[in-house]
């Protein structure tokens, strides 16, 4: 049996400019008519004219939607702070402030990210850093640098 040639078209219609600044809008940008928010493009409608859809939101919804992310982010980090309050230093016991405990990795070669760096706005990307912390100690900034120093000098002696 032969089977038609199927092609992937990834981008039909054309995104519309916005007129004030002759470039696509951009998350943020605001409809003058109606003070309306620009939120994204809907790549997955084409309208009649062959433009993207577009969903544009009230400052009432642009607002809660981004302020649920800001509220989930915020969270995140103080549970990541009480998490590290808790274990306090696993060498010298510092347990003061969570600004100066950090984690870190015991097995290098597992590490997947940064805990610092990671997004920390969805319920994915938490269980994502949870996953992580499995991996780690935590130590303060002192005895983090001390161990780190004793990793480099291992890997020149090993070579």
């Amino acid at each position: 049996m032969v089977y038609p040639r199927i092609e992937i078209v990834k981008f039909k219609g054309k995104r519309r400019l916005n007129p004030k600044t002759g470039i696509y809008f951009k998350q943020g940008d605001r409809r003058k008519k109606d003070n309306w928010i620009f939120d994204h493009y809907n790549m997955g409608v084409i309208l009649k004219n062959g433009f993207v859809g577009e969903q544009w939101r009230s400052l009432k919804k642009f607002n809660k939607k981004y302020k649920k992310k800001e509220n989930l982010k915020e969270k995140v980090i103080k549970w990541l702070d009480n998490k590290k309050l808790r274990k306090g230093c696993q060498h010298c016991g510092y347990k003061k402030h969570a600004i100066a405990l950090q984690f870190h990795h015991i097995d290098p070669s597992t590490k997947e990210g940064s805990i610092s760096e990671m997004h920390k706005n969805t319920l994915a990307r938490f269980k994502k850093i949870v996953k992580e912390i499995w991996k780690c100690i935590v130590l303060c900034a002192n005895c983090h640098s001390i161990e780190e120093k004793k990793i480099r000098d291992n890997k020149k002696n090993n070579g």
